[in-house]
């Protein structure tokens, strides 16, 4: 499992299950400094890519340092936008083979709205969604354990969604029969108003309800009540529904992010959707 710790006073994280560091957010004026030790830090341990969320106005210092831009969120910040770039440390680290490829280009092809969206998603009228809170935790673990055999944070871990529940994560659940069958997750970020809509995982015998798109649409209206301005995924650039699901929920996409993340036991490219909720 990768951590999450502090470089220079920036939040990062980093280790050799997604083989990088994760530059999650810093103070643009300690830059320099930053990008010295993220390289000092790749280089101890040997990481094959570093992996960035910085405001447009620092793009042009990462870019001439070897960073290229992958993707965007637009208006992510209150004055700006975000980039997301990466810098290769090893050369078979920059490409998707020829066969992920043309997976990743028929998902974006297949992922555009359908006209009958919210019909599609109400099938049946059983299941129930709610904001979830600590007498959930046990449950969330489980499935989340079920689902994912491996995953970038410890969503497996009870104490880890109690700690991110208490500060900046809402947690949401599909119930039926008040059996817990679908989680999701909106990880906020209250200083820019914005919120990232993650961890979806549905019971393998729920798959096909579209559920996801339930609750999705059940933590947009509570993070839009709250005054977050903008929301975004970053999703498998292979999972026809994830991407779908997005697509359908009128997201727009902001590019692929190249051999970025490990998920259930291997390093996969990411797409990232964003909408402006406002």
């Amino acid at each position: 499992m990768d951590t999450q710790d502090y470089l220079d006073g920036a939040l990062i994280q980093h280790g050799s299950a997604s083989d990088r560091i994760y530059l999650m957010g810093y103070t643009p004026d300690s830059r320099e400094r930053l990008y010295l030790e993220m390289m000092s830090l790749a280089k101890k341990e040997n990481y094959g890519k570093i992996f960035i969320k910085v405001p447009q106005m620092d793009e042009d210092f990462f870019e001439v340092r070897g960073f290229r831009r992958e993707a965007v969120i637009p208006r992510y910040y209150p004055d700006g936008d975000c980039i997301l770039m990466g810098k290769y440390l090893k050369e078979e680290r920059k490409w998707i083979p020829e066969k992920e490829k043309n997976t990743i280009e028929r998902v974006l092809e297949f992922s555009v709205k359908n006209e009958n969206t919210l019909e599609e998603a109400n099938p049946v009228s059983a299941f129930s969604f709610e904001l979830l809170t600590e007498e959930h935790i046990v449950d969330m673990a489980a499935l989340y354990a079920r689902v994912f055999d491996s995953y970038p944070f410890p969503i497996h871990d009870p104490e880890y969604l109690r700690e991110t529940m208490a500060s900046h994560i809402y947690y949401f659940g599909c119930f039926i029969d008040d059996r817990l069958v679908g989680v999701s997750s909106a990880e906020t970020d209250v200083k820019n108003g914005t919120a990232e809509m993650t961890d979806f995982a549905v019971l393998p015998d729920f798959r096909g309800y579209k559920l996801a798109y339930r609750l999705l649409q059940e933590m947009e209206e509570f993070i839009t009540n709250r005054g977050f301005r903008v929301a975004y995924t970053i999703a498998r650039a292979v999972s026809y529904g994830m991407n779908k699901t997005f697509a359908n929920a009128d997201y727009t996409y902001g590019g692929t992010l190249v051999n970025n993340t490990q998920i259930s036991g291997k390093i996969e490219s990411m797409n990232v959707w964003h909408k402006d909720l406002l």
